[in-house]
């Protein structure tokens, strides 16, 4: 796999999950501290808008011009389903991945 893009949209994601779902895979004391921590990260979409859940891209693959057409279809889906706007979070980017999520995605 080259790579891959995961959005939110109508209630379902790529990620997702809720408080039920940590202790399994934490185990129960593992799990205690998870869900408040999840919370501070949840990103629910505002209306007209897709959130993407991120995109990662294989690390010999890159500036191979893999990103850009994963980033082109999520805005294609958002188009199809009445999206006026896509949102990435991003905590920390190279200068030349901020470029290509700024030029596709404010297209």
């Amino acid at each position: 796999m080259a790579g891959v893009a995961g959005f939110q949209l109508g209630g379902r994601g790529l990620t997702g999950g809720g408080a039920r779902d940590v202790p399994t895979a934490y185990g129960t004391v593992r799990g205690l501290p998870r869900p408040a921590l999840l919370a501070l990260l949840e990103r629910r979409p505002a209306a007209h808008e897709l959130v993407m859940d991120g995109i990662a891209v294989d690390a010999g693959r890159r500036g191979l011009g893999v990103g850009g057409p994963l980033l082109r279809e999520i805005a294609d889906v958002a188009a199809e389903h009445g999206c006026r706007r896509v949102r990435l979070d991003v905590i920390d980017v190279t200068p030349r991945a901020r470029a290509l999520y700024r030029g596709l995605l404010s297209a």
